[in-house]
C-alpha cells in the first residue's frame, strides 16, 4: 500500500478499484463547456463534473460574433486528471482503470491504478476559490 493510500484510509477514506466509463467535454445549453465523466466500480457509479472551471461562450452583440472565455485552471484541471490516469490522449480517459478515495459516500480523490499519483477535485477547487481570493484583495 502506498504512502498517500495510507494517508487518506488514516483519514477515514475507503479505497476502491474503478474504471472510467465515460468522459466529455461538451457544452451545455447556456454555453458552459463542461467536462463531465462517469466512474463505475461493482456495485457503484460516480459522476464527476469540473463544469464550474472551464469556460463559457456567449454572443457579443457589439461584434455580432461569438466569444468565448476559457480558463487556464480548467485546462490545469484536465491534465491533472490525464496524468493521474496515465493518459496522453483525453480520448484514451473512457475504458481507463483507476483509484478512488471515498469518504461518507463521495468520491473526492482519483488515483492511478499502479502508481502512487493520486489527484484531489475537493482540494483543486478549494485551492483555485482561495487564490481568486487572494486576486480579489491584492495579497
Amino acid at each position: 500500500m502506498s504512502r498517500a493510500e495510507q494517508k487518506l484510509i488514516a483519514e477515514g477514506y475507503e479505497i476502491r478499484n474503478a474504471k472510467i466509463t465515460k468522459a466529455v467535454l461538451r457544452f451545455l445549453e447556456h454555453g458552459t463547456l463542461v467536462f463531465e465523466a462517469t466512474i463505475e466500480g461493482p456495485g457503484w457509479m460516480v459522476g464527476w463534473d469540473g463544469s464550474r472551471i472551464l469556460g463559457q461562450q456567449f454572443y457579443d452583440k457589439k461584434a455580432y460574433e461569438m466569444t468565448f472565455q476559457g480558463s487556464a485552471k480548467g485546462l490545469e484541471y484536465i491534465m491533472r486528471i490525464m496524468d493521474v490516469v496515465g493518459v496522453c490522449s483525453f480520448a484514451c480517459l473512457e475504458g481507463s482503470y483507476v483509484r478512488v478515495a471515498f469518504k461518507d459516500s463521495e468520491a473526492t480523490h482519483i488515483g492511478n491504478i499502479l502508481k502512487d499519483n493520486w489527484f484531489s477535485y475537493t482540494e483543486f477547487f478549494e485551492d483555485n476559490a482561495n487564490e481568486d481570493q487572494e486576486h480579489e484583495h491584492g495579497t
